[in-house]
């Protein structure tokens, strides 16, 4: 079975302009989150994320231009899609049922849903995994080899995995 995983935050919706635009409406504008970190300072920017955790931005992001069929794409080619997220859902526990229905709302086409809770987290067995960010995306190649960069666009990803599975079906066809 081809395996994928997709983060939610960043890649198949806008994060982090939803929280930015969040801390603009309450008078704290920056141009991003580290910026926003640095300058409200680690106490104050993670009272104002849990503040943001609860509402209704946070909960009805608009899904990104070009994720469901991107998403669709996968589908037709015969992967298994794995959508993952990093949101705590053990220190904020609605985030997982928000989570749930944000994707069933918006029929985001998947088979299964992962809440990360740590970096342990195994996707050696994935054929590729997606996330925008950098870290993450630095430790799984590191381990595993297999993962994408999201810059804001499905095309280029889409184009390096049909080259990836044009090589893989010659290399099939090789055995």
């Amino acid at each position: 079975m081809k395996r994928c995983v997709i983060n939610i935050d960043g890649v198949l919706n806008y994060y982090p302009i939803p929280w930015l635009n969040f801390l603009k409406i309450n008078g704290y504008s920056f141009d991003s989150v580290d910026d926003a970190k640095d300058e409200l300072g680690e106490f104050f920017y993670y009272d104002m994320k849990a503040l943001y955790r609860f509402s209704t931005m946070k909960r009805f992001m608009p899904v990104r231009n070009g994720a469901l069929e991107f998403l669709y794409e996968l589908k037709n080619s015969g992967y298994h899609i794995i959508l993952s997220t990093k949101r705590p859902v053990i220190r904020f526990p609605h985030l997982e049922k928000w989570t749930k229905d944000w994707v069933k709302r918006n029929k985001i086409p998947h088979d299964e849903l992962v809440f990360i809770r740590d970096r342990n987290i195994d996707f050696s067995w994935a054929e590729f995994i997606i996330d925008d960010d950098y870290e993450y995306v630095c430790m799984y190649n590191e381990m595993w080899g297999n993962a994408y960069l999201f810059d804001g666009s499905f095309d280029l990803i889409l184009e390096e995995l049909k080259e990836l599975i044009q090589k893989k079906d010659r290399g099939n066809d090789e055995n």
